[in-house]
Formats: structure tokens, C-alpha cells, sequence
């Protein structure tokens, strides 16, 4: 029992719950990075880990595809925040907090005049606050307690911390993954055709691959497939683009369907190509 009613189950459960979305995002980050080929895939050899796989895992990974980033990311222990950073830092090779530290928010676009600004406003402090959520959480879900481990005056500085990490992090990997991205609609548009482009490209080379046994019947068939194909793209791109109402927005949804439809053709073809040739 309780001996003091300052901190209700309430408040104990959103520590819970920023902790327990701080593992699952540290996952997610440490499996992108571990897929992404060199050189962190090479450093996850030096994790200590557990690799294993319970009913936990089979149920969480049920109906998508899974990769070594995920296994691996599912076997290390990040039970605390120095087992994150600890973590971290061997696949990364530098200190995590250190790298995310001068990471800035940038504005929305329609707030473009004003200026970036730094997403962690205490560097010094939030490593401390975190390594001292984590231990919260672990005495309000493990121990029987005594007495109140918290303040509820701390709940504030505890989520805020947490958020900071969290969008510092995802700015600083995806600028060490990918580079500067586009920040305007115009500029995103502009990525996806791009995208499209390299799609239509291989779906042009699968199709022809189908279509080349020289079978006429086969031909004829895979032509009015592929025509049908073409128009329900169509129209699904301009259902998908309505849904933005009109607008700048409307354009990028309809280039994202119509990405995402091809890529989803290339996968239906390659169905028909010989196993041999398919594993090329």
C-alpha cells in the first residue's frame, strides 16, 4: 500500500508509458541503423545480447516482414538509460546525447520566418533526467515500494526530456541516413517523381521480362492486364489526391499512390518470372 496519496496511478502511468515508448522507438532507431547496411551492421557484433525468439516477438512481427535490425534490435537489453546509450554508442561509434545535442526543430512551413530553434534546451541535465525515468519506471513496475519514489511536480521535466530525446534522435538519424530532405511540398514533390521515375524504369524491365517468351496469346493477355493496371492507377491517384481537397498537398498524394501502386505492380509481375531469373 501507498503511505502517501501524493502521486496517483494516474501519474505513475505516464512515466510508464514514456518509458515503454522510448524503448520502442530505440528499437525502431537501432534496427533502421543495423539495416542500412555498413558500417553499423558490422558494430552489431559487438552488442552483448540475447538473441532469441519468444511469443512476445512472433506476435509483434506477425504479417510483415522482418529483418537482422529487428532481431537484433528486439535481442539487446535497454532496460535503462545507460543500456541505451551504451547501445547506441556501439553502433554509432560516438556518444549519442553528444551527437543529438545541437540538433534543431525546424519550422513548419507556413512558419517560415521564424528560425530554427535547438530541440534540447538543457544538454547538461537531459541525460540525468532520463537515466532517472527509467529508474522510476523500473522501481513503479518491479518494486513494492515504501514510499513515493517521485514528485508529481517532476512529471513535466520527465515527458519533456523524453520528447526532446525522441525528436532530437529522429532529426540527427535522418540526417546521418539520409542527407538534407526536402522541406517544402514543392521540394517533396519533386523527390517523389523522382521515386516514380526509377519505379516506372523497373517496372518497364519486369514487364518486358514477363512478356518475353514470345507467346501471343501470353502477350495479349499481359496488355490488357497491364492497360487495366494503368487506369485503375489512375483513378486510384485521383481519389487518393481528392482526399487533400485541392491544393499543393493534393499533387504529393497523388505522386506517392501512384509510387506506391508500382511498386506494388513490380512485386505482381515478378510473380510470373521464372525462379531463377527472379533471384537476380
Amino acid at each position: 500500500q501507498r503511505t502517501s496519496p501524493t502521486n496517483s496511478d494516474v501519474d505513475d502511468f505516464f512515466l510508464i508509458r514514456a518509458v515503454t515508448l522510448l524503448e520502442v522507438f530505440s528499437r525502431d532507431c537501432l534496427a533502421q541503423l543495423i539495416d542500412n547496411g555498413s558500417p553499423y551492421a558490422e558494430r552489431a557484433v559487438d552488442l552483448k545480447m540475447d538473441l532469441k525468439i519468444d511469443l512476445g516477438f512472433v506476435q509483434a512481427i506477425q504479417g510483415r516482414v522482418i529483418t537482422m535490425g529487428d532481431m537484433i534490435a528486439h535481442s539487446v537489453s535497454i532496460s535503462t538509460f545507460a543500456h541505451v546509450s551504451s547501445v547506441f554508442k556501439t553502433i554509432l561509434g560516438k556518444d549519442l546525447v553528444a551527437m543529438i545535442s545541437p540538433a534543431m526543430r525546424k519550422p513548419a512551413v507556413w512558419e517560415r520566418s521564424k528560425a530554427p530553434e535547438k530541440i534540447i534546451t538543457d544538454t547538461a541535465s537531459i541525460s540525468g533526467r532520463l537515466s532517472r525515468l527509467f529508474d522510476i519506471r523500473n522501481i513503479l513496475c518491479h518494486e513494492f515500494r515504501q514510499e513515493e519514489v517521485y514528485d508529481r511536480k517532476e512529471i513535466a521535466a520527465f515527458l519533456e526530456a523524453a520528447e526532446q530525446f525522441a525528436a532530437a534522435t529522429s532529426v540527427t538519424l535522418d540526417q546521418l541516413l539520409f542527407g538534407d530532405l526536402p522541406e517544402t511540398i514543392e521540394e517533396q514533390i519533386e523527390a517523389a517523381k523522382r521515386e516514380l521515375e526509377d519505379g516506372e524504369g523497373l517496372l518497364a524491365e519486369v514487364y518486358a521480362r514477363v512478356d518475353g517468351d514470345g507467346d501471343q496469346k501470353h502477350s495479349r493477355l499481359l496488355i490488357k492486364s497491364q492497360r487495366a493496371w494503368d487506369a485503375f492507377r489512375q483513378a486510384q491517384c485521383a481519389f487518393r489526391a481528392d482526399g487533400a481537397r485541392g491544393g499543393t498537398a493534393a499533387g504529393l498524394l497523388s505522386v506517392l499512390e501512384a509510387d506506391n501502386l508500382t511498386q506494388q505492380r513490380i512485386d505482381c509481375l515478378r510473380r510470373f518470372l521464372p525462379e531463377a531469373e527472379d533471384s537476380d
